[in-house]
Parts: structure tokens; C-alpha cells; sequence
């Protein structure tokens, strides 16, 4: 689909646009890179503020549009032993240590994104870059197949815990401008 006509009708005249990009697994990355480069297709004016603990080296390497990184660590997702094993306790560990929504990093991304002169904010399914749009006033993209909410959600019942995360990220989530729900492959 024409995604640049879709962002030039949101943001006439958008020069830079902050992504944030989940690290958990390299498809989050692999598909805002996709996406980046056919906004830059579409609109060779855009520029990308890059934000994720995903290294550097990926967007260097699958990236032909024009982007600044900046090593982030906003999103946590599902701590995992293996493929198929996932580590909950792990995950909650990270969680309280990350704190992701702590208004004091919000705030200093928030300022972050505007002295970049971002325009908007694109969020691969890391809750904090919705958190930074609202705290910045610009508009919040959210691009998923899925959400932590949902995941966690899950794991409810064997790890209450979890509830108090899942509820601040649907919370999160529920406040985007725009959400583009991509199908699974």
C-alpha cells in the first residue's frame, strides 16, 4: 500500500520521524525497516530517528533511507529461554527494572524526539514511543500483529504481576492516532 501518501495526508511536509522499534527478535526491526523505506520511497524528504536496543549494525544494513540511531531500551517484550520456552519471572524482573513509562524518561525522550525535529512518532509495538508521542504532542503511529497487553494477559492468572504492565500498555496502546494492524507471516 501507499504508505507515503498516508503520512503526507497525517503530516504534510514531515522531514523526521521517530521510530521506535521493539528488540524482541529482529522481525520487529526487520518489518520497521520495510516500512521506513517505503515512506522514504514515497517521500525522499524523510528522515528517521531510530530508537531500540536492536544493534545498530541491522538498520545499517537493511536501511536505504536516511536515519540517526539511538540505543534505547524501550520495550522489553517476553523474556525467553529458548524458542519456546518464555521466562515470566524474568520478564517481570526486567519490567520494574526497565520501567519503561517512568515520567522522567518519557519526558527525556519526549525532549529528545522534538530537538531531533520529529514531526511524529511510529511505535513497533514498544508502548514507550506512544508514551513519548503524547508526552511531545505528536501524533503516535502504532504498527502491530500483536500487543504486550494481549501477550501478558495471558499469563495473568499464573503470574498476577503481569496484569499491572498489561494494563499500563493497553492503556498505551489504546491512545494511538493511528494503528496499522499488520498480518502475521
Amino acid at each position: 500500500p501507499a504508505i507515503g501518501p498516508m503520512v503526507q495526508t497525517i503530516l504534510p511536509g514531515v522531514l523526521s520521524i521517530a521510530w521506535f522499534v521493539s528488540p524482541h527478535g529482529f522481525g520487529h526491526a526487520a518489518r520497521a525497516s520495510a516500512m521506513m523505506d517505503e515512506v522514504f520511497r514515497q517521500r525522499p524528504d524523510a528522515v528517521f530517528e531510530v530508537l531500540t536496543t536492536v544493534p545498530e549494525w541491522f538498520f545499517a544494513a537493511s536501511l536505504e533511507a536516511p536515519f540517526h540511531y539511538t540505543s534505547c531500551p524501550c520495550d522489553v517484550g517476553l523474556v525467553q529461554r529458548s524458542a519456546l520456552e518464555e521466562d515470566l519471572g524474568a520478564t517481570l524482573e526486567l519490567l520494574e527494572e526497565a520501567d519503561l513509562l517512568a515520567k522522567s524518561t518519557i519526558d527525556a525522550l519526549a525532549d529528545r524526539v522534538l530537538a531531533s525535529g520529529c514531526r511524529a512518532v511510529v511505535a513497533d509495538i514498544a508502548p514507550q514511543g506512544l508514551a513519548v508521542a503524547r508526552a511531545a504532542g505528536l501524533p503516535a503511529v502504532l504498527v502491530e500483529n500483536f500487543t504486550w497487553d494481549w501477550i501478558y494477559r495471558a499469563y495473568g492468572d499464573r503470574w498476577p504481576a503481569i496484569n499491572r504492565w498489561a494494563d499500563a500498555f493497553e492503556e498505551e496502546f489504546a491512545q494511538c492516532d493511528l494503528r496499522i494492524q499488520a498480518e502475521p507471516w
